[in-house]
């Protein structure tokens, strides 16, 4: 037999270390795939079986995946537990496995995988335990703030809050933008205490009781804040992500909720300046 080439055993090596199933299932994959038996790829010196070899490899590999969901979602083990936590990662991770470049991408289906497992048991949502929602939420939440964390931002392009943020009021030139990295989140609990608090490594962060409630997020000097927003502003800044027009995205909001396109006017007053120094938004006067 023709020695196989290096480029060749590295893709081997790889299908049976991180193929799902496990490592018996990954050699099968990789023999049938290359044509290739781990006695004829890994050195038999030392004693060790090679099965027993990749076994490092492969356990280490998968602890790694662990170990990455662990740090991206602290506040959800706490809701979870440890076991419970990991049971649900580990099997995230064997249905969907990581075909990214970078660890990042690792978690971004991981909160709608826990939906799905819910989703498969309840035939309806509304009638989901709130104890369920609960994690749901937080996974949602955590997963947002740290793709804010990493999203392109305001910084370094010169955007800043207009002198006068209430030129709306007579500027019709005036075109608004959303933070590219601006995240919205609705939610069944109020987080942002309970997310505080365990960043703050605290004892025993008491779970708040239910509570329908919408979050933004978005980052001001790189520094990620999250900030409770009232439904209407929730929905203003969505239409943000849209339209570059203040009036549209109002009206947007106006169709969306209760309230009148004269009420949402007469509230931007008040809280459209508040949104461009959380960081939510940033102005332009065209010209």
């Amino acid at each position: 037999m023709s020695q196989p080439s290096l480029s060749d055993i590295q893709k081997w090596m790889m299908s049976a270390i991180t193929s799902p199933g496990g490592l018996q299932k990954g050699l099968q994959l990789a023999r049938n795939h290359f044509d290739l038996n781990e006695d004829e790829i890994v050195a038999q010196s030392g004693g060790a079986r090679s099965v027993t070899r990749l076994s490092i490899y492969a356990q280490g590999y998968w602890l790694r995946l662990l170990e990455c969901l662990r740090a991206d979602f602290p506040a959800l083990r706490y809701v979870m537990g440890d076991e419970l936590f990991d049971f649900f990662a580990k099997a995230y991770i064997w249905n969907h496995p990581s075909t990214s470049t970078t660890l990042f991408d690792l978690g971004v289906g991981f909160a709608d995988f826990l939906q799905d497992t819910q989703s498969s048991k309840v035939t309806d949502p509304e009638q989901l335990n709130p104890n369920l929602l609960l994690p749901l939420d937080v996974a949602k939440l955590e997963r947002t703030r740290v793709e804010v964390s990493r999203a392109r931002g305001f910084e370094g392009r010169g955007i800043t809050a207009n002198p006068n943020p209430l030129a709306f009021l007579s500027e019709p030139n005036l075109k608004i933008e959303a933070a590219p990295c601006l995240g919205l989140v609705s939610l069944s609990f109020p987080l942002i205490d309970f997310m505080d608090a365990i960043d703050c490594k605290q004892e025993n962060p008491t779970i708040p009781e239910p509570r329908s409630n919408f979050v933004a997020i978005s980052r001001i000097r790189y520094r990620v804040t999250m900030s409770e927003v009232e439904p209407w502003q929730y929905s203003f800044l969505k239409a943000a992500k849209e339209y570059s027009s203040l009036y549209d995205c109002a009206l947007k909001c106006s169709e969306e909720t209760n309230n009148s396109l004269d009420e949402i006017l007469a509230q931007l007053v008040v809280w459209f300046p508040l949104a461009l120094s959380s960081g939510f938004l940033a102005i332009e006067i065209g010209f």
